[in-house]
């Protein structure tokens, strides 16, 4: 019987699971995967975010590149301030206001560009070959920035003589 007992007790140091190093080793293993994954998963959402909201600032940097330019070249008069409180009435002007781009016609102001980013906007004229050129850059960020420099060849405009030759308050009329 004491022979049986002792086979027995045998039997079931053969038959024992994991030892509680064995799991503590397991599941520190298990922690750091998890670890990893959980790093890689928060790093690829982060830069998803950067990404796209450089897009979007991006985005509505051209947007506005675009809308200034026409403005521009299909102007009968193109009129450059330094301030909107030097602008005159009349036409349509666009400038930064509160790190917003608005446009502004008579009394009423319109936001054009109002997404979250501190907007930039100067103007430069010059006379080439008799014809009024425009120097336009629109820049937005706060982190990175990001900047169209362009110039525009006014088809159908001239500089008012109360313009300045360089400004951030842009107004024009007739297009």
């Amino acid at each position: 019987m004491v022979n049986f007992v002792h086979r027995r007790l045998k039997d079931l140091k053969l038959d024992a699971g994991f030892t509680i190093v064995e799991l503590m080793i397991a599941l520190t293993l298990l922690g750091g995967v998890l670890g990893v994954i959980y790093s890689l998963h928060s790093y690829g959402m982060v830069s998803f975010s950067r990404g796209e909201a450089q897009m979007v600032n991006q985005q509505e940097v051209r947007f506005l590149t675009k809308l200034l330019s026409e403005e521009i070249r299909y102007a009968e008069t193109v009129k450059i301030y330094g301030s909107l409180y030097e602008a005159g009435s009349g036409g349509v002007c666009y400038t930064v206001k509160n790190g917003n781009v608005i446009q502004i016609k008579g009394d009423q102001e319109k936001p054009i560009a109002d997404s979250g980013s501190e907007y930039s906007l100067q103007f430069e004229s010059e006379e080439i070959s008799g014809n009024l050129v425009v120097e336009l850059t629109v820049s937005s960020g706060q982190g990175k920035k990001y900047e169209i420099r362009t110039k525009v060849l006014a088809l159908n405009a001239t500089l008012e003589e109360e313009s300045q030759k360089t400004g951030s308050v842009l107004c024009v009329q007739g297009f």
